[in-house]
């Protein structure tokens, strides 16, 4: 396990042993083009809503329970597509429901440019089932600690300290 997810132990058995409960999207940065946000009900069900500059918007209903720690059964309905997906889903989804899949989740570290996130992948993977990246948790928040609890701080040093020590080095001796 990485070391940086040590602070979140609590909250991650919560996830992999009742289930990844809220809202999740692809980590900030990773596709500008592209947004996928799950949302995971208490209730067991679920909504995977996608826009895209290519396709546009799409929505896929699902529901989803726990086949074990750590093992996550998903059983999607068929996918909306553009003016489909606009309408409101204020009624059960009644489309076909496709043959359930069961697979296992982990929380792991993915490093982008803005910074190490703390994502929901399928197990061995760096996405999330079919989703083209892993899940970071926006509500409520999961967030990776900045630096690792217990760990000393470098001593800071000012901007122009350190070039003074930069200039001396490089000088020659006389």
């Amino acid at each position: 396990m990485d070391y940086r997810l040590a602070a979140l132990k609590g909250e991650i058995e919560k996830i992999v042993s009742n289930g990844p409960v809220g809202l999740w999207s692809n980590v900030p940065a990773t596709f500008p083009y592209n947004n996928e946000t799950v949302v995971f009900h208490e209730n067991g069900s679920g909504m995977i809503t996608s826009w895209s500059a290519l396709s546009g918007r799409s929505l896929q209903t699902f529901t989803w329970s726990m086949a074990g720690r750590g093992r996550i059964t998903m059983r999607y309905c068929l996918t909306r597509f553009g003016e489909q997906a606009d309408d409101e889903l204020g009624e059960p989804d009644d489309t076909a429901e496709l043959s359930p899949v069961t697979f296992g989740i982990e929380i792991v570290v993915q490093e982008t440019e803005i910074g190490a996130w703390a994502v929901l992948v399928s197990e061995g993977s760096d996405a999330f089932d079919c989703l083209r990246t892993g899940l970071a948790r926006i509500e409520p928040p999961l967030r990776l600690d900045e630096v690792s609890p217990g760990a000393a701080l470098p001593p800071q040093r000012s901007f122009f300290s350190r070039v003074r020590s930069l200039v001396s080095w490089s000088r020659p001796a006389p």
